[in-house]
């Protein structure tokens, strides 16, 4: 799964996890320290003479007391799942050019070309009974019209998919 990830990836992973990093912040970082390993080992001051404000330099400084780099690649292991950074060949070209890509994209199963085709289905993290039965229909209609469905792995809308799992050739 993860064994083809470069060996910064799990600092990226792992600085995935802390609420404050978003796209502009990632490519902040990664302009101003080159390697995320650098911002993963970097001090507070570092990283607000980074361009950081206060709250996002302190998430970053406790979620090295918090978790680990290789814990979190390990955790991914086990649970099946491959993370991709932007930087990365086989991140769907595409995903690249919407105004606020993820700076890590999580996956289980292979990302294949004919994924190019494919659009995401999101919604609520407490849908009804009525919205997980439509999240189901309309699913199953877009893989059999050759689209891949993609899910968040989220709550919600994205558990009700991420149970199905359509693709095309997987729909009968």
């Amino acid at each position: 799964m993860v064994e083809n990830a470069s060996a910064d990836t799990k600092y990226w992973v792992a600085l995935s996890r802390v609420p404050q990093l978003g796209t502009v912040r990632f490519r902040r970082l990664e302009s101003r320290f080159g390697k995320l390993e650098n911002v993963w080992k970097a001090s507070f001051n570092e990283l607000k003479a980074a361009g950081l404000e206060d709250r996002p330099a302190q998430e970053i400084v406790a979620a090295r007391n918090d978790s680990s780099p290789d814990d979190e690649m390990s955790a991914l292991e086990r649970a099946r799942v491959t993370a991709v950074t932007w930087n990365e060949s086989v991140y769907p070209a595409r995903l690249k050019e919407i105004a606020d890509p993820p700076a890590v994209l999580f996956y289980k199963g292979t990302l294949l070309a004919s994924d190019d085709r494919s659009v995401a289905i999101v919604g609520t993290r407490s849908p009804t009974t009525y919205g997980r039965e439509a999240a189901t229909v309309l699913s199953r209609g877009l893989a059999q019209a050759g689209l891949t469905v993609v899910s968040g792995l989220d709550l919600g809308i994205d558990g009700v998919l991420t149970g199905l799992l359509w693709r095309t050739e997987a729909v009968p």
